[in-house]
């Protein structure tokens, strides 16, 4: 399916909120999405099958554009768990890691590039896997029409959450804010814990225009 843009959905917001601008609107049905992902952790990133290269330590796992990874769920290699890092503990732990090969125990992410450590000592096909859970960049312009579509409604809670808490504004309003933000909490611990449990999580797409 086709992604969802953004700024089409904010026009069904300007239904409750008429007074507001469409580009508001746009950022807050953004800031929406970001947090109901962050919080939820529901927004599952699943790359599988990464064939690792000899003495290459780096590799994109393909996320879709428009988003970055907002927390590690499992990285492997050859089946076997990896340990969380970070750079500066293995340049201060381990100086040579970039040129002594062997097989990979740790991981850690360069921005959005998996960065694994010892470097292969050999090719290995399908050897890197895991998850992330992911959010949408600040930049994204679109999201994607099945995840949104499972969590239309409390997307929406969230951005009317905000817009109403905006009582310098004509569309303020405390106790609908409060409704919103009641609402938003609980579909939140919903996609969580329904998020936990699921062990086929499927690749889900936001992007940015260009």
């Amino acid at each position: 399916m086709a992604d969802l843009v953004l700024q089409d959905l904010a026009q069904e917001l300007q239904i409750k909120v008429p007074d507001a601008p469409l580009p508001y609107l746009t950022r807050v049905l953004r800031q929406a999405i970001q947090e109901f992902c962050e919080k939820s952790e529901s927004y599952i990133f699943c790359f599988d099958g990464i064939t690792a290269q000899a003495n290459d330590p780096y590799y994109d796992i393909g996320l879709p554009s428009g988003t970055r990874i907002s927390k590690v769920n499992r990285v492997s290699y050859d089946g076997v768990p990896l340990d969380a890092t970070s750079e500066a503990l293995l340049d201060a732990d381990v100086p040579n890691w970039e040129t002594e090969a062997s097989t990979p125990s740790k991981y850690f992410f360069r921005q959005e590039t998996l960065v694994v450590a010892p470097i292969p000592s050999s090719q290995s096909a399908n050897a890197i896997k895991g998850a992330v859970v992911l959010k949408p960049t600040r930049a994204a312009t679109k999201i994607d029409n099945a995840f949104f579509e499972e969590n239309e409604l409390a997307i929406m809670d969230g951005a009317l959450r905000t817009l109403f808490q905006d009582t310098k504004q004509l569309w303020g309003d405390i106790t609908l804010a409060g409704l919103h933000q009641q609402r938003f909490d609980m579909a939140i611990e919903g996609a969580k814990s329904k998020a936990q449990l699921d062990n086929t999580a499927k690749k889900r797409v936001m992007s940015y225009g260009g």
